[in-house]
C-alpha cells in the first residue's frame, strides 16, 4: 500500500519497521512546500525538508555542508531572528536523533587491503625503484584499492569520498596508509630508499627513524613556511584597524571588473554590481543569471568613503554585521585563510615533497 508522509512523526514511524532506513523512498505531501503535490524522495530528504519553515520551497537534491551555509544564510535573510533560529536548532537537534537511530559505521576489518593488491604489491613495488616511479606505482595501487571499496560498497570507501570531496584524502593518502609508505624526504630534500611496509603495517627500526627524519623536516617546513605569512596577516589586521563601516553610498564610479565563475557565484551573494543595460545598481542574488559572466563588482577596493567603506560598496551583508570595525573582522579573515589555506602550501605526496613559490598580495586579493 503506497504510504505518503506529512509529518516528522510519520518518518520515525516508518523507520521502525526493519528494512527501513533514511536512504528508503516515500511520497511527500505539502500544501505549501510541495504545493499540494506528492514529492517522491528518500526518508532523511524528507524529514530533512519537514524541519525547515512551513513556506520554504522543497529542497530535492543532495544536502552537504555546502548546501546547509546557504540555505541557513536565506532562511536568516528572509525569515524573522525567532524562526530562524528555532529552524537551526531543529536541524541541529534532529540531526543527532537521525545518527542514532541509523548511524554510518566502520569497523577495522573495512581497511583491509584484498589479497589480489597485495599480492599485485609484491610484484611490483620494490625497494631498488626510483623514488619516483615508486610513487606512481603507489598512487595507481591506491586508486585500484579505492575502486575496490567502491564495488564492495565498504563503508571505508564512503569515508574516503567524504575526506576526499573536503580536499582531505585521496588515492595516495589512502595508499601510504594501507599499501605501503614510499620514499621519505629528509630535511636537506634527500629521498629515502622507499618503504614497503605500511603506516597500518608497522615500521621496523631503520623505517621508523627514517620517517623520524621526513617528521623533523615538516616541522621545519611548518614553522618556516608559517612566520611570512604570519607576520603578513598580522601587519594587515593593523593596517586596517581604523577602517569603519559607514551609511550610504559613497557613489564611486570605479568598479572592480569580476568574471564571474560557479567558485566565484555564492561569494558574492548580496554583493552590489552595475547593471549595464540599466546603468543601474543591482543586488547579486542567487538565481545564476550571471554566471560565466563578468560583471562590474562594486568594492571596498574602489570605495572612496573618507573614513572607511561605505555600505553599498560592502553590500547587503552589512546590514547583518555587529560591529563597525570591518578593518579588523577582514583582517581577520585573510589571516585564516593565509595560515589555514592559500600560504601552506607543502604537500607530502610520499615520495617527494613539492614546495610552490607564494605570491601572498596576489593570494589576498582572489580572498
Amino acid at each position: 500500500m503506497a504510504v505518503t508522509i506529512t509529518t516528522k512523526e510519520d518518518v520515525y514511524e516508518l523507520l521502525k519497521d526493519e528494512g527501513v532506513n533514511f536512504q528508503s523512498k516515500y511520497s511527500y505531501n505539502h500544501p505549501q512546500k510541495t504545493g499540494g503535490k506528492s514529492k517522491y524522495a528518500s526518508l532523511g530528504r524528507i524529514l530533512f525538508n519537514i524541519l525547515l519553515p512551513e513556506d520554504y520551497p522543497f529542497m530535492n537534491k543532495t544536502i552537504d555542508g555546502k548546501v546547509i551555509k546557504v540555505l541557513l544564510a536565506d532562511i536568516v535573510e528572509k525569515y524573522p531572528p525567532k524562526i530562524a533560529g528555532e529552524t537551526a536548532s531543529k536541524l541541529n537537534k534532529e540531526g543527532f536523533t537521525m545518527g542514532t537511530i541509523n548511524p554510518v559505521s566502520f569497523t577495522p576489518d573495512s581497511f583491509i587491503v584484498p589479497p589480489h593488491i597485495l599480492k599485485k604489491k609484491e610484484k611490483i613495488l620494490t625497494p631498488d625503484l626510483e623514488p619516483g616511479e615508486f610513487g606512481k606505482r603507489l598512487e595507481s595501487l591506491g586508486e585500484e584499492l579505492v575502486a575496490h571499496f567502491e564495488a564492495i560498497g565498504d563503508p571505508a570507501y564512503d569515508l574516503v569520498k567524504s575526506k576526499a570531496k573536503a580536499g582531505r584524502m585521496n588515492p595516495m593518502q589512502m595508499a601510504v596508509l594501507l599499501i605501503a609508505k614510499g620514499a621519505s624526504v629528509d630535511i636537506e630534500g634527500t629521498p629515502s630508499v622507499p618503504i614497503t611496509n605500511s603506516t597500518s603495517d608497522g615500521f621496523d627500526l631503520d623505517e621508523f627513524y627514517t620517517n623520524a627524519a621526513e617528521a623533523r623536516a615538516g616541522l621545519f617546513m611548518r614553522s618556516s613556511g608559517a612566520a611570512l605569512p604570519g607576520a603578513l596577516a598580522r601587519d594587515v589586521v593593523y593596517a586596517n584597524a581604523n577602517i569603519k563601516l559607514e551609511k550610504g553610498d559613497c557613489k564611486t564610479k570605479r568598479y572592480f571588473d569580476l568574471f564571474v565563475s560557479p567558485e566565484m557565484s555564492e561569494a558574492i551573494i548580496g554583493r552590489m554590481y552595475l547593471n549595464e543595460k540599466t546603468n543601474e545598481l543591482e543586488e547579486v542574488i542567487e538565481d545564476h543569471h550571471l554566471l560565466n559572466k563578468t560583471i562590474k563588482l562594486r568594492s571596498p577596493l574602489h570605495c572612496i568613503s573618507k573614513k572607511g567603506v561605505c555600505a553599498t560598496c560592502y553590500g547587503k551583508l552589512s546590514s547583518k554585521l555587529d560591529t563597525a570595525h570591518v578593518g579588523v573582522l577582514t583582517g581577520s579573515i585573510i589571516n585564516e585563510l593565509l595560515l589555514g589555506g592559500v600560504a601552506m602550501k607543502t604537500r607530502h605526496e610520499a615520495s617527494n615533497v613539492k614546495v610552490a613559490e607564494v605570491d601572498f598580495l596576489k593570494d589576498m586579493v582572489k580572498i
